[in-house]
């Protein structure tokens, strides 16, 4: 099974939609979209992801399914050395990669900054609902990977489940599918607006599946377009095309 994490576009977060930009983005998507006909698609309930689907579906005249849980992962917390609130992943690297919890699965939300805003209730509560939803389509979650039914398996090997959602959200449900700190995922790796983000579920034992990266961040629809990719979401205005 193929699960395809789709970026909002380029976003005008004052009014939760799509800037100028954004609108252009996501037409060439929908270019791209429009070869996988038989694919789900489900929305986050935030407008900017809405937009983005209903620009990339309404050709093949599909409605994404909502799920209230894609929404993006924004629980701010306090920061003492900057004393400003702001998403439980914008710290600079000389704050957060001194801390070894940070980089451990279990631990990244039991510092004191992230037990203040109850960061890992609100990460297992996106992790409890990720997971019912894939046991859905065979794949219940044990431990570290996900068991399945074997003929499940054969019948729906070609399955394809399409996400518009966000940048943060993306990065938890990666994290817990690899089993990493999303921290790790959210400090080091970027996605950028209208970007592909492609996990494929492997079995190389009977029953047991596991996914793997096979894309991050991909925008060759916007380079076939000519349309420069954006820079939004990243921490300064570095930006390397």
């Amino acid at each position: 099974m193929k699960l395809i994490f789709i970026r909002h576009g380029d976003p005008n977060y004052e009014i939760d939609s799509l800037t100028h930009k954004g609108w252009k983005e996501a037409e060439l998507l929908a270019q791209r979209i429009k070869t996988w006909p038989k694919a789900e698609y489900f929305v986050s309930p935030l407008g900017r992801a809405q937009d983005t689907a209903r620009v990339c579906l309404e050709k093949l005249k599909i409605t994404p399914v909502l799920l209230p849980w894609l929404k993006e992962f924004h629980h701010p917390v306090y920061h003492p050395e900057q004393n400003i609130m702001h998403g439980p992943w914008d710290f600079y690297p000389s704050y957060w990669t001194k801390e070894k919890n940070y980089y451990d699965p279990e631990l990244w939300y039991t510092t004191h900054i992230m037990k203040e805003a109850d960061i890992e209730g609100k990460t297992k509560a996106v992790q409890t609902s990720f997971d019912e939803f894939l046991e859905k389509y065979g794949y219940k979650r044990e431990k570290g990977y996900y068991t399945t039914k074997h003929k499940i398996m054969d019948e729906d090997k070609d399955r394809i489940l399409v996400f518009f959602c966000h940048f943060g959200i993306t990065a938890i449900l990666m994290a817990h599918m690899m089993n990493i700190s999303p921290l790790v995922v959210l400090q080091n790796f970027f996605m950028p607006p209208s970007s592909l983000t492609i996990l494929c579920s492997e079995e190389r034992s009977l029953g047991e599946s596991a996914f793997r990266t096979q894309v991050m961040g991909d925008t060759s629809h916007l380079r076939l377009g000519n349309e420069e990719v954006s820079p939004a979401g990243f921490f300064t205005s570095v930006f390397s095309r």
